[in-house]
């Protein structure tokens, strides 16, 4: 039978037999070419079964059943292609998890990270903020001699610079990079800049004196562009220097005022900031004036509300101080400031006036306020808080840390029987929120940026702890000690799958742990400690890790479609259930079929 015949016996009839005919006959192009588009023989197979999938559920939707390898092969590049992104948005995630489970320094895993995406990063950054930027990271120059540069005062080139560091931070959040505006910095500051081949500077000499030579900033602006071609310069060099040949021409030409033009045209502009204590009126999100050129001028509600939080997330010092006098500076107020502004200052007056609430305790202890207290703060929030696994790991990373290995792995058992895991990071997104508000944000603005604000130091004692739980179960096995060995294995998985129970970045995290943990186990024995052989653990965390990235990717689509409302329902959702529900219920009520 032809193919086209096979394909009406199975569309009308159901026949496996044809449709298992049509599989063997073209499998061999299927596989073939999804191979040579996703590299790897496991995503091949993943397309090929998807392809056949789409095929055996819509048999009667091809065109020309004739042609039917011409369907299989336009099918197999589309649905690679998909696999491709979604692999490269799981990578991008899990790589970021790693940076955390990595023997590497962060700003080197963070360097890599960045660095393929760093100068489109650059590029969303106003004129004043790449100044700063390029003068404290790429010259190396402190924050008296950028404010000196600039002609501003220290304290303003420090806040210039934070600034242009949130704005990178916040670019990279939405492209599905969690680094915090500290690594980035350490990152710019150690690998921005590499010393250029020895003779390059002489040779650029040598074209820019060439280049003066010549009559007119135009002409000499030309010659360096030729310079730069006949040397193979890479193109930020070649815009450095034409970015000099322009300051030179406006040194050379007298100076003319450009006209006055009326400022855009915006929706809800928002309004100069409020004196202190003031409380501001709800404004709606500012919009960019459209450009009638820009052919990707953005328009949905996800868009604007985007650009708004882009251009307004920096709160005021007046600002912040207006949402505690008016919360009479209660212990949830003063965490809030602390996300928001990024000043321990906060957590120490929060620590001095509460000192026994579990939240305060937490973030103490999580960002390392008081070094020289650590363990201090930590038997309090052990007393407070007994239920709560975080206390005891914390006391177990601090003991593994002074060698204390005996009382490290008592309180590692005693996190493990833990079930309550607290952040409390719920309490805390709704202060962010309930400030963000007040300041005059639209409140689904405010909603959606309130959870990106939440810190994740309280990771970096988890990673720290489950190095310490590999490295004393591999000691054992060294020793021959299988039964402490597995206790410690034991353990290690009971701390990944707690962490899975948290946000997408937190699960990548938990499962980075357990695999390390399954590596350092026999392939073919079985452990007490495990409901399923070795082998079907990694697979099942492998389908996890493929599922929440799955997950993300349907977000990404998705909520660019969405309307206000169905946004704020989502960003509801986020709040008072976590993150990983929120995108279960999104993808139950809008994942196509």
């Amino acid at each position: 039978m032809e193919d086209h015949e096979l394909l009406r016996e199975y569309a009308d009839h159901q026949s496996d037999k044809a449709f298992t005919e049509l599989v063997r006959r073209h499998i061999d192009l299927v596989y073939s070419t999804a191979l040579r588009l996703v590299k790897e023989s496991h995503l091949a197979k993943d397309v090929a079964q998807t392809v056949f999938i789409g095929l055996a559920r819509k048999p009667r939707s091809i065109r020309n059943p004739y042609a039917l390898a011409g369907w299989l092969y336009r099918t197999t590049r589309f649905t690679a292609a998909s696999v491709l992104r979604a692999e490269t948005r799981r990578r991008r995630w899990e790589t970021a998890a790693m940076e955390l489970n990595d023997d590497r320094s962060d700003s080197q895993n963070t360097w890599q990270l960045l660095a393929p995406r760093i100068d489109e990063a650059l590029d969303t950054l106003d004129a004043a903020d790449q100044d700063a930027v390029a003068l404290r990271f790429f010259e190396k120059k402190s924050l008296r001699e950028v404010g000196a540069a600039l002609n501003v005062t220290e304290d303003t080139a420090q806040k210039r610079v934070a600034r242009a560091l949130e704005k990178l931070r916040l670019h990279f959040v939405r492209q599905g990079i969690a680094a915090s505006s500290a690594l980035i910095s350490s990152a710019l500051l150690a690998h921005a800049v590499h010393a250029a081949p020895a003779g390059l500077a002489a040779s650029v000499a040598s074209g820019s004196l060439a280049g003066a030579a010549s009559s007119g900033a135009a002409a000499f602006t030309l010659k360096l562009i030729q310079v730069m071609a006949a040397t193979k310069l890479k193109l930020a060099v070649a815009a450095l220097i034409i970015t000099a040949a322009i300051s030179v021409s406006i040194a050379v030409h007298p100076k003319v005022e450009p006209p006055t033009l009326a400022p855009a045209e915006v929706v809800g502009a928002v309004a100069p900031k409020p004196p202190r204590n003031e409380i501001r009126p709800a404004a709606t999100p500012r919009v960019q004036a459209s450009n009638p050129n820009n052919a990707h001028a953005r328009t949905s509600a996800y868009d604007r509300m985007s650009d708004f939080i882009a251009a307004n997330h920096e709160l005021s010092r007046e600002q912040i101080e207006a949402f505690l006098e008016q919360n009479k500076r209660s212990a949830e107020s003063l965490l809030a400031a602390f996300r928001v502004g990024q000043d321990k200052s906060y957590l120490r007056e929060a620590a001095t006036n509460f000192p026994n609430s579990p939240a305060v305790q937490f973030a103490v202890i999580a960002n390392r306020v008081f070094p020289d207290d650590q363990r201090r703060w930590i038997d309090a929030f052990k007393a407070s808080s007994p239920d709560n696994a975080y206390a005891w790991y914390f006391s177990a990373a601090d003991y593994f840390k002074t060698k204390l290995v005996n009382l490290a792995v008592q309180d590692l058992s005693e996190g493990t029987r833990r079930q309550t895991y607290d952040s409390y990071a719920v309490q805390a997104s709704q202060a962010v929120d309930e400030m963000y508000t007040m300041a005059g944000w639209p409140p689904l603005a405010a909603k959606a940026w309130a959870p990106s604000t939440a810190p994740l130091t309280y990771v970096t004692p988890l990673k720290s702890l489950a190095n310490d739980i590999l490295q004393l179960e591999q000691q054992y096995r060294s020793t021959g000690d299988a039964a402490s060995a597995n206790t410690m294995a034991s353990m290690g998985m009971v701390l990944g799958d707690q962490l899975r129970a948290g946000a997408p970045i937190e699960q990548l995290v938990g499962i980075a742990m357990e695999k390390k943990t399954l590596a350092e186990l026999d392939p073919s024995a079985s452990y007490d400690f495990l409901s399923r052989p070795v082998s079907e653990m990694v697979a099942e965390l492998d389908r996890q890790k493929k599922s929440i990235a799955e997950a993300l990717r349907m977000r990404d689509e998705a909520l660019p479609g969405l309307s206000e409302t169905e946004l704020a329902n989502y960003y509801e959702r986020v709040k008072l259930y976590g993150e990983m529900n929120a995108l279960r219920w999104l993808q139950s009520k809008y994942a196509q079929p």
